[in-house]
């Protein structure tokens, strides 16, 4: 199903959520869950051992077992993956958070929530008459792939940004003041490469490499930078809260960072549309090498070759499963836990595959 048709699906579920709610089970293991002040619910996609885990506070973070693609943040700390919407409003933009990291006001956007389903994960928010969605998942090629989705629902044409924040680490244990001296970030009309390079003694250094790969509309204007500082406006500035964000520019289009500042890929992609239409802007991350041209359609084909394999394991004749009747006088509480009950499978197989023991 492609993006558009996935979005289209889970709308009428976001208008009859109820405010406060953790999680709505909406069926064939597909699971709303709302932003909570005290605790977090988390989806493992992975594929030979390479994870991506998404939450519904909308942190993103993703290792192939000790080995950190982007390392996990927690605790109010810099995220390394985010991403963002705008309208004009004037003479600047009016940002949000598509999946509410590193957004700048407590209040950010309206029905703020996440769908978890066993191949995806899609975020949701609105701000005045524009949607915007975030899809991401890992394809069989063992690629992270994130989807941004505008559709302006009013009337009269906007001005309109998307704007993406990729901080990998692409090392073997935690991050450090050194790591910013041996990552480098060069960017290219294709997207960006990343290389590392990580000391495990004085005779062995393990050289890493990242590929982002984007695939734009031409409709569009882009403006890059590999630079953090001309992101952040500031070494020790808060992303969520950069100027860029509002102007809808950097401060200059970096295309090599290195050593004294963190390397980053970030994109402005800035376009208009008429009421009623949309956008979409897709990206793979990858540590390999994809020599093959990027395009929406392959996206859209390695999300089938995930649906296709876990149907093949779950809905088989000889899959194991089981659920209980659903009657009584708490047929309610047992259809919950019924719906419940696929996601516990899940665990149960993730667990066995996993290269680690997040």
């Amino acid at each position: 199903m492609p993006l558009k048709q996935q979005i289209d699906a889970v709308l009428p579920f976001l208008e009859r959520a109820k405010e406060g709610k953790a999680v709505a089970f909406l069926g064939g293991q597909k699971v709303l869950a709302f932003p909570q002040r005290r605790g977090d619910c988390r989806y493992p996609y992975g594929e030979d051992g390479l994870l991506l885990w998404a939450c519904s506070s909308g942190y993103l973070y993703s290792a192939e077992s000790s080995f950190h693609i982007f390392e996990k943040k927690e605790e109010g700390k810099q995220p390394v993956l985010c991403f963002y919407g705008g309208c004009e409003k004037g003479q600047s933009y009016d940002p949000v958070s598509l999946t509410g990291v590193g957004r700048r006001s407590f209040v950010d956007g309206e029905g703020r929530c996440c769908l978890f389903t066993p191949n995806y994960a899609l975020y949701f928010v609105r701000k005045d008459s524009i949607l915007y969605a975030l899809r991401c998942f890992v394809g069989k090629d063992k690629a992270l792939y994130f989807s941004l989705f505008c559709r302006n629902e009013g009337g009269k044409e906007e001005n309109l940004e998307l704007v993406s924040y990729f901080n990998p680490l692409l090392c073997h244990g935690g991050e450090s003041e050194e790591n910013k001296w041996f990552k480098k970030s060069v960017s290219s009309k294709e997207g960006f490469l990343f290389e590392t390079v990580e000391d495990i003694s004085r005779e062995i250094h393990l050289r890493h490499k990242g590929f982002l790969q984007r695939n734009l509309p031409k409709e569009a204007e882009i403006e890059s930078t590999t630079s953090r500082l001309d992101f952040s406006y500031g070494k020790q500035e808060y992303i969520g809260i950069s100027p860029c964000l509002d102007q809808g520019h950097f401060q200059q289009d970096k295309t090599v960072t290195s050593f004294s500042d963190t390397a980053i890929a970030s994109d402005i992609v800035r376009f208009r549309l008429k009421g009623k239409e949309e956008f979409s802007l897709h990206y793979r991350f990858s540590t390999l090498n994809q020599a093959e041209d990027f395009s929406e359609e392959e996206v859209e084909r390695q999300l089938q070759f995930k649906q296709k394999e876990h149907d093949s394991v779950f809905l088989s004749p000889t899959a194991l499963s089981f659920h209980f009747e659903e009657e009584g006088p708490k047929e309610q509480e047992i259809a919950s836990f019924n719906s419940f009950l696929p996601f516990l499978e899940e665990q149960v197989r993730y667990g066995a595959l996993a290269k680690d023991s997040s």
